[in-house]
């Protein structure tokens, strides 16, 4: 990680020729509220949005700190004119600067239409249903299909089809994660990706 830490100082103390003084200023300053976050962002993290906002400062052309919502628009037109496909990341990098800069001052423009992050086009409906691949007779007779080669592989194909478990948490399972009560299995995930929990 220290040479993220010399990337980084390195591109603050060239910053001012990248975007002008007071720009730099500005980004200087939002960098020591960044770290301060309760995130506590790394040096790759900091370089990573510091390069978004210098990429910004570039299209906008002007002080952050005298932005409008007329910039707002030229700013977008900008991004979808150069067909930039992490639009989105960039107008979160402008929102979280403006936030961290004076959150009661550009509140406006924090709040502004042009740098909303646009709805999904299917409403709330979920991309994917989960029953739309297998149902529980394919799930059934793959299980089977897989006796035939092994125990073993049936075992893992039973766990992994009918659990939702993910491959990293069935790894690490140990028998005596594994208990039966009333002619049923209960499998204790202790290292789940968002902690333990008991299927």
């Amino acid at each position: 990680m220290k040479e993220y830490k010399t990337t980084l100082e390195n591109y603050l103390a060239n910053l001012q020729e990248k975007v002008g003084r007071s720009n730099s200023e500005l980004l200087i300053q939002f960098v020591e509220k960044f770290k301060a976050t309760p995130s506590e962002p790394g040096d790759h993290r900091i370089y990573t949005v510091l390069i978004r906002l210098t990429a910004i400062c570039k299209m906008i052309d002007k002080p952050l700190d005298n932005l409008t919502e007329e910039d707002l628009i030229k700013f977008n037109n900008t991004m979808r004119d150069r067909g930039m496909q992490s639009s989105l990341y960039y107008r979160r990098t402008l929102k979280q600067f403006l936030r961290l800069l004076d959150k009661k001052k550009y509140f406006d423009l924090i709040d502004s239409d042009f740098l909303k992050s646009p709805k999904k086009k299917n409403g709330s409906k979920r991309l994917v249903d989960p029953h739309e691949f297998w149902n529980e007779e394919q799930i059934s007779e793959y299980i089977k299909e897989s006796q035939k080669f092994s125990e073993r592989q049936a075992c893992w194909a039973g766990l992994w089809l009918s659990t939702g478990c993910r491959p990293h948490e069935l790894l690490s399972l140990e028998a005596k994660n594994i208990t039966r009560q009333n002619n049923l299995l209960v499998i204790n995930v202790t290292s789940g990706k968002t902690g333990s929990r008991t299927i």
